[in-house]
């Protein structure tokens, strides 16, 4: 799926376009355009995106104003919310983990953080209305890691990846350390650091951070193509 702009898109800066890949059609199929409300917002710098296998959604990463993508229906849901009622965000990121919509926003200012929560993102009777319910706080220590050693960027680049049960977070901006936690019992625990593997200087430069299951057939062929290995601690 290509949302936010396509092949021949024209006038439309919102266009999407599906691609079926189970049908075994290779033709890309026209859906419904992104909301207008994210005209001004169609650059990965202001959005964060989550998807599934049923679904997608898209938050503008300030004001917390969310849509989502049936491709069932190929329709987007009106506007929603992804503003907790009892806590201010300046900036968030969404993921998945599972079937699970998680959310983590930034508390404090971009020149003052103070700390980020997570929340698990759940529907309720009404569709429009949202649910959501704390599921942790990122420690001081892994807060500070984060950001890097005498980092003066804001905190507004926060990469948001999740496999398995794990949950990772880490500083598009700056090469601070990788903020890992394991999800028990619906909540976020065991949150450690680490290092990324052979980074240095300025993290947008070099750095996509990016995580996977890894099968035995996935190790074989790295073993097979002289892949190098770098382990993170």
């Amino acid at each position: 799926m290509v949302a936010g702009g396509v092949c021949e898109f024209e006038d439309d800066r919102l266009a999407v376009e599906l691609l079926d890949v189970e049908s075994g059609e290779e033709a890309w199929e026209r859906c419904e355009s992104m909301p207008r409300y994210l005209s001004g917002s169609a650059s990965s710098t202001w959005l964060s995106v989550a998807a599934s296998a049923e679904t997608m959604y898209v938050t503008e990463k300030r004001s917390g104003v969310a849509c989502c993508f049936d491709p069932e229906t190929k329709s987007w849901t009106e506007l929603l919310d992804f503003s907790p009622g009892d806590c201010r965000l300046y900036s968030r990121v969404i993921g998945f983990v599972g079937n699970r919509l998680l959310m983590a926003g930034v508390t404090g200012d971009e020149d003052n953080p103070t700390g980020i929560e997570l929340w698990e993102v759940a529907s309720t009777e009404s569709p429009m209305k949202l649910k959501f319910e704390s599921i942790g706080s990122m420690p001081t220590a892994c807060l500070e890691k984060l950001r890097g050693i005498d980092s003066d960027w804001p905190l507004t680049s926060i990469v948001f990846n999740a496999v398995g049960d794990m949950v990772y977070m880490n500083n598009a901006a700056e090469t601070g350390e990788i903020v890992a936690a394991e999800m028990e019992g619906g909540k976020l625990c065991k949150w450690r650091t680490l290092r990324y593997a052979d980074a240095r200087g300025h993290a947008g430069e070099r750095l996509i951070v990016a995580c996977s299951n890894v099968s035995f057939s996935d190790l074989k062929r790295a073993f097979r193509d002289d892949l190098r290995f770098s382990v993170m601690v």
